[in-house]
C-alpha cells in the first residue's frame, strides 16, 4: 500500500468510527497502524512481531475486534490467523494444546501492563481515568 492510500484508509477508517458512534481512537491515532492482510501471520513468532505491533494487531483481532464494514475481508484476516496458530492441530486433534497462542496472550498482557506501570508513574497523565478504563471491558 502506498501512502496515499494508506491516508485514505485511516481517513475512512476514523469516518467509520464516528459513523458508528465509537469511540475515537487512541492518543489521536498515533497507533493507527496499517497491516496488510498476510502480516499477522506471516511475522508471528519472528523478532519483528513486537517491532512492528503485529502481536498486538493479531491478539486484539482475535480477542476484542468486529469488523465494521468488509465482513468476507475480515473473515478471511481471522481465518488465516487462526491457522496459524492452530498449524498443527490437523492429526493431532487428541493431543493439540493451543500453547503458541496462549503465549502470545500472555505476551500481550505482559506488555500492557509494563506500559500501563510506566504512563502511570509520569506526572499529569490522567492515570485514574486509564485506570477505571483497564478495570472495565471494552465493547
Amino acid at each position: 500500500m502506498n501512502g496515499i492510500d494508506e491516508i485514505r484508509l485511516k481517513y475512512h477508517l476514523v469516518e467509520a468510527v464516528d459513523d458508528c458512534g465509537i469511540a475515537p481512537f487512541d492518543g489521536s491515532g498515533k497507533y493507527l497502524e496499517v497491516h496488510g492482510i498476510g502480516d499477522f501471520a506471516s511475522k508471528l513468532g519472528k523478532r519483528e512481531d513486537d517491532y512492528h505491533n503485529t502481536l498486538t494487531g493479531r491478539l486484539l483481532l482475535l480477542l476484542e475486534s468486529r469488523p465494521l464494514l468488509g465482513r468476507n475481508t475480515y473473515d478471511a484476516l481471522l481465518e488465516n490467523v487462526i491457522q496459524a496458530y492452530f498449524g498443527d492441530f490437523e492429526g493431532n486433534e487428541d493431543k493439540f494444546v493451543p500453547a503458541f497462542m496462549v503465549n502470545d496472550i500472555l505476551r500481550m498482557w505482559r506488555t500492557f501492563a509494563v506500559n500501563y506501570e510506566l504512563e502511570r508513574r509520569k506526572p499529569g497523565k490522567g492515570f485514574r481515568i486509564k485506570n477505571l478504563r483497564g478495570r472495565f471491558e471494552r465493547g
